[in-house]
């Protein structure tokens, strides 16, 4: 369930430029989120008189671009994240005709009683609870573009140059095949590749006009394009064989779920919007509300994948 609140862009919230401040945005987003529980049939109202409350944990914002008097906008909220105790929502600002949101936001939430102390909604309105399982956003994981993985689970793995990606996937990766999974990997190249060796059967072919070459033994096979421009990670996806799980490294500006792998020596802030981040791995306490893991910690790390992938 997504939906969709109007905002009209006031002039007092605005500074002498016309640009909206940025401490308006939290309350966009309090309308927004009054506006989802109402728009699924359980309002704020409705909570107040269950004494049910959803208390604010943590607002996380991202700002891209200003927003502008008189607008207007139009803010997008979906529910991310729901269990029994806890709840995400994610935001986007949307200016009129604008092809990329403005400003986006993820809030993190608790189900309190009137006591404001923690309670398992499942146990106390079985029922509601059912209602709002029901309004969580329906998985990213139905993309036509890439074909049999139009439903598969993509992890993108990311961090500056010299923090130890692929280190890391070495170790990670037979972690994940002890969990019975079948894995695909994806790696990004940013610089020109040659794949193929000059004089090989297989060049000679591509030389000769082949568009696509195929090598094939009783142990490996490989497939060689000659594409006209570098193929989109959809495209790529698409070529795969079937797998449970695809794993990228690099492709940081794709909007996939992300891991993102950081280092205190490198002194750099992280690349990832946090409502695109599942978890960091990090060598220092870094202010995201995600899990944070040591380097070390690949069995705590297996044991997350599998979890957000039992959640998506």
């Amino acid at each position: 369930m997504i939906t969709q609140t109007p905002i009209d862009v006031r002039y007092p919230d605005c500074d002498m430029m016309g640009i909206v401040h940025h401490a308006v945005y939290p309350i966009w987003y309090e309308t927004a989120r009054m506006d989802f529980f109402a728009q699924m049939g359980f309002s704020f109202l409705d909570m107040h008189a269950q004494g049910i409350n959803p208390p604010l944990v943590s607002l996380n914002l991202q700002y891209r671009n200003p927003v502008r008097y008189p607008g207007p906008v139009i803010v997008r909220t979906r529910m991310t994240f729901c269990s029994p105790k806890k709840l995400e929502l994610s935001y986007e600002v949307w200016p009129e005709g604008a092809e990329v949101p403005a400003a986006s936001a993820v809030s993190f939430h608790i189900w309190t009683g009137p006591d404001l102390k923690s309670l398992d909604m499942e146990q106390r309105l079985p029922q509601v609870y059912a209602k709002i399982q029901a309004a969580l956003d329906a998985p990213r994981w139905n993309v036509p573009e890439r074909g049999r993985h139009a439903h598969t689970p993509v992890l993108t793995f990311v961090g500056k140059s010299g923090t130890g990606k692929t280190t890391f996937l070495e170790r990670l990766i037979p972690a994940l095949k002890g969990r019975g999974l079948r894995l695909a990997v994806v790696k990004h190249d940013a610089h020109q590749i040659e794949m193929d060796r000059p004089g090989k059967d297989t060049w000679r072919f591509s030389q000769a006009g082949a568009d696509a070459v195929i090598i094939s033994s009783a142990a490996q096979a490989a497939l060689i394009e000659h594409p006209a421009r570098e193929l989109t990670l959809n495209q790529v996806i698409s070529r795969l064989p079937e797998a449970d799980l695809i794993l990228t490294e690099g492709y940081k500006s794709e909007r996939n779920p992300k891991i993102e792998l950081h280092r205190k020596e490198l002194n750099r802030p992280l690349l990832t919007p946090v409502e695109e981040l599942v978890a960091a791995v990090t060598d220092e306490p870094l202010a995201v509300p995600v899990p944070q893991l040591a380097w070390e910690d690949i069995s705590g790390c297996t044991d997350l994948i599998q979890s957000w992938m039992t959640q998506t």
